[in-house]
């Protein structure tokens, strides 16, 4: 295909280009129409609001009560009230030209006017509630009681901006200026054609080698989830002269964006290109790298954008959310068309590795991400539902394992997702059991051993509630579970420390020790001891890179075991390098951490912390911590017979569950 007239013509460009290309040839749209406030919800204000009046536009009563001077009630008591003469009442809504004399008052209700000579209100409730005459029981000061004239806002004040959304606040603010309609900007005027012969309506018989045309369906509710109705929407058979014929009725019709499905890659019947040149419109770009909907084009057919997007019902989903939303934005300079980006810890496998860009559907929830059952195929849509966001997977990406963290990008605004409470203030449901929102699959009850568990523990452990043991016998793979647990409370907010105990000497954060992992896993400090020396490392709290090599430590690691350096031990050790110089346990470790909302200690199986303990298959056969401290057991083994009945059973491969069941209990224990 000869593109020589056309120079700005590229194939092949990554995702941002492709934004870009088209971002710069979008034009914000300038035309305004006058809309009754109730129809102007969401929509974006066309001029500067100024008031011409004030609000309130006289002065008015917080009460119920008497308005009056205050000058004849300044003696006022209990034991020596001071008689009025009541001369009128006022209610809200209603005015009175009375100027109200020395000895007078006006029996007065909330939200009426004050009349003129009163510069006070009394409430009802001092008074004795006297009709024809009221005696009052206490002093009110000169403007006591007592509502100005435009104490909401004064004449002249800009209230909104051009440019400002209109919500119910914004809504109520201009009905408060006597305001019916509203100026805004125009909705985006778009158009959008499905082609293909393939392609039956919803309603009519299925005829052999055809398919129902559910990418009509999928975009035009879309882009009216966008407060957007196309101006004109059609299917359109694969004939070049029809779909060019459509392209310029939109144009004709004043569409500000023209988009099509179907007909964009290299088939026979895949017309666009042809039809691009029969329209003599400008094309500018073919072909995304990224899957699914690569084969997008992009054309300018009369200074009008035009995004031709792929058939197949994910593909074009896809590129509706990455292309034609940054679009919409421009258009409106309404940020509701904006992606939000995010990341999270992926709670299933995805086991395709990814050569190039690829982005696929996902259902984002409380700081993971989980994928749907189903084909992830650019054809299939069945499995999108539920799903509220695409994970981008970079380019060279392996397979997703789970408790991977992932760029997700959110389709729906996070304000509108379930997000996690606070580390120990989460919701329960009505039946008492904690929620997280997490899917079914991972969320863990707790069930009434816990609780039980819990209440045999010692003092030194209930004293302790952000302290939770992982234990196991010898490589169990205490450490790798660790490791794996760490970025998934990262994600949930929590800062997490690590306590471990070498019987046998240490050497202190070495690359492939297990402080090291745990540092390096994301850890905000860890400590270890031994008999002889004890070492604290914390993140230094300026900086956010949690894999440096090299924390604030206080001491050289280079000196390792052989530093001269003895620090006698302190009750809340500082970060550093210490000989031990008297005996040494966790408890003196623990509160050296107080910025952490959870801290797991790595073995301790004999201790009364509560504790998940590792049984894994061709290493152990049955737990040998006391069953009362267990709340789960997190194993391999397909026999499990021999473990305790009243233990939950873990899935030891899906770290997520694990990190699921220790949220549940010490959420439940706390609350």
């Amino acid at each position: 295909m000869d593109h020589t007239e056309n120079t700005a013509y590229r194939e092949g460009i990554s995702l941002e280009d492709a934004i870009n290309c088209i971002l710069s040839h979008t034009k914000k749209i300038t035309r305004t129409e006058r809309l009754p406030l109730l129809s102007a919800s969401g929509r974006i204000l066309a001029e500067d609001m100024i008031t011409d009046m004030e609000n309130p536009p006289f002065d008015r009563s917080p009460i119920d009560g008497y308005a009056c001077r205050a000058a004849d009630i300044q003696e006022a008591s209990a034991e020596h009230p001071a008689l009025l003469r009541v001369v009128e009442e006022i209610d809200a809504g209603q005015y009175s030209n009375r100027t109200v004399q020395p000895g007078e008052a006006i029996r007065i209700m909330t939200g009426a006017a004050i009349p003129a000579g009163c510069d006070c209100c009394v409430r009802q409730e001092s008074t004795d509630y006297g009709e024809t005459t009221v005696s009052i029981y206490e002093p009110v000061p000169a403007h006591g009681n007592y509502c100005d004239h435009g104490e909401d806002f004064k004449k002249g004040t800009c209230m909104l901006r051009a440019g400002e959304k209109l919500g119910y606040i914004e809504l109520a603010n201009l009905a408060a200026m006597g305001m019916d309609t509203v100026p805004v900007f125009d909705n985006p005027r778009i158009a959008l054609f499905t082609t293909g012969d393939e392609v039956t309506e919803p309603g009519q018989p299925l005829l052999p080698g055809k398919i129902y045309n559910s990418n009509y369906y999928l975009l035009t509710a879309r882009l009216s989830e966008f407060g957007i109705t196309p101006i004109l929407a059609e299917h359109i058979s694969d004939d070049t002269e029809a779909v060019a014929a459509a392209i310029r009725r939109a144009a004709e019709s004043g569409a500000d964006l023209i988009l099509t499905t179907g007909g964009v890659s290299v088939g026979k019947k895949d017309i666009l290109h042809e039809t691009i040149q029969l329209l003599g419109a400008k094309k500018l770009f073919w072909k995304v790298r990224l899957k699914p909907g690569s084969p997008t084009i992009f054309s300018v057919f009369k200074e009008i954008p035009v995004i031709s997007l792929s058939g197949n019902p994910f593909g074009a989903l896809a590129n509706m959310e990455l292309l034609i939303r940054p679009a919409l934005e421009k258009m409106t300079a309404d940020n509701r068309y904006s992606m939000e980006e995010t990341t999270a810890i992926l709670q299933s496998e995805f086991r395709k590795a990814s050569r190039g860009r690829r982005f696929i559907r996902a259902r984002y929830e409380n700081g993971f991400v989980y994928l749907p059952d189903g084909l992830h195929s650019s054809g299939v849509l069945a499995s999108m539902r539920g799903c509220n966001c695409l994970i981008d997977i970079a380019p060279g990406t392996p397979a997703l394992r789970e408790g991977d963290p992932v760029n997700v990008r959110l389709l729906t605004p996070s304000d509108h997702l379930s997000t996690h409470d606070s580390f120990f203030n989460a919701p329960k449901s009505l039946s008492g059991e904690n929620t997280t929102g997490l899917s079914s699959e991972t969320r863990i009850s707790i069930p009434n051993g816990y609780a039980a568990a819990e209440s045999k523990n010692t003092a030194s452990a209930s004293s302790e509630p952000r302290v939770f043991v992982i234990s196991g016998v010898k490589n169990s793979g205490k450490t790798t579970l660790i490791t794996k647990l760490i970025p998934i409370f990262r994600k949930m907010g929590w800062q997490i420390a690590t306590i471990k105990h070498d019987g046998h000497g240490f050497d202190p954060d070495v690359p492939g020790t297990d402080s090291y992992r745990h540092r390096t896993a994301g850890a905000c400090g860890t400590a270890i001891y031994s008999d002889e020396l004890t070492m604290v490392i914390k993140r230094n709290p300026d900086s956010e890179n949690m894999n440096s090599s090299d924390p604030q430590t206080g001491y050289d690691p280079e000196q390792r075991k052989t530093s001269d350096k003895s620090h006698p031990r302190e009750t809340t050790p500082a970060a550093g390098l210490y000989n031990n110089i008297s005996a040494i346990t966790e408890s003196d470790l623990i509160p050296a951490f107080p910025e952490a909302d959870l801290i797991l200690l790595e073995g301790f199986k004999w201790t009364d912390y509560p504790k998940i303990e590792i049984v894994r298959a061709g290493n152990s056969s049955a737990p040998v911590c006391k069953s009362d401290t267990l709340i789960g057991i997190a194993t391999d083994c397909t026999e499990t017979g021999d473990f305790p009945a009243n233990v939950p059973i873990l899935d030891l491969n899906h770290p997520g569950e694990v990190a699921q069941a220790i949220f549940d209990y010490m959420t439940n224990r706390t609350l």
